[in-house]
């Protein structure tokens, strides 16, 4: 009971802060948001579990974290680009899930791993994870809708995730070593999260002035 109580908390507060990035990260899509919300609760339920089983332990093998890093950098670049519906793409349900999947593992990928010590019971682990996610089923619909009408709050979203994946980078084995530590490490991270939000600044301004007659 321990252990469900353990990860069912800390799975709670980690979809929370997730779920305002996942509502970036789905603003405008024309997808079911409570079918985005039910598949994304499913599919992290896996692969949180998983995580915490060992079974993708993946995470200590040199070269890993500076690949999900440099996507999760991707995304951030992507989830700045603050523009009406007209102007983008809309993304396949696959890929907007891969996507979702991707940058919430990232935020949570410490957290997880350690829980790995903490059950290995994986029906308590899953439904455990699972109740820790019904926050992002059930208030997914909110945060779009604030993400559509204060587009500031996913610049600041998008800056977050920037400065998460820089962090996962350098985090990895073959980087840790040569990376600053104290308010060097604060102010490379923080200069990532405002490069992020400034680019997607910029290019929100200069889709305005072509709209403009």
């Amino acid at each position: 009971m321990k252990a469900f109580v353990t990860i069912f908390l800390l799975n709670l507060l980690t979809s929370i802060d997730n779920a305002i990035v996942v509502g970036g990260i789905a603003q405008k899509t024309r997808h079911n948001l409570y079918l985005i919300g039910a598949l994304s609760a499913v599919l992290l339920t896996i692969c949180r579990t998983a995580l915490i089983l060992g079974v993708l332990s993946i995470a200590g093998i040199a070269g890993f974290r500076i690949a999900l890093g440099a996507l999760v950098l991707i995304i951030a670049v992507r989830l700045s680009l603050v523009t009406a519906p007209d102007d983008r793409k809309e993304p396949s349900l696959l890929r907007l899930l891969c996507v979702i999947v991707v940058t919430d593992l990232a935020l949570s990928l410490d957290n997880i791993l350690s829980l790995s010590i903490t059950a290995r019971d994986p029906w308590v682990i899953g439904f455990a994870v699972l109740a820790g996610l019904v926050p992002l089923l059930t208030f997914l619909p909110l945060f779009v809708g604030v993400m559509s009408r204060l587009l500031w709050i996913q610049l600041l979203a998008a800056g977050f995730v920037g400065e998460l994946g820089f962090d996962v980078m350098t985090d990895d084995k073959w980087l840790l070593p040569y990376m600053p530590t104290g308010w060097k490490e604060a102010a490379l991270r923080t200069s990532v999260a405002l490069l992020v939000i400034l680019l997607g600044a910029w290019r929100m301004y200069r889709t305005r002035l072509r709209r403009r007659p």
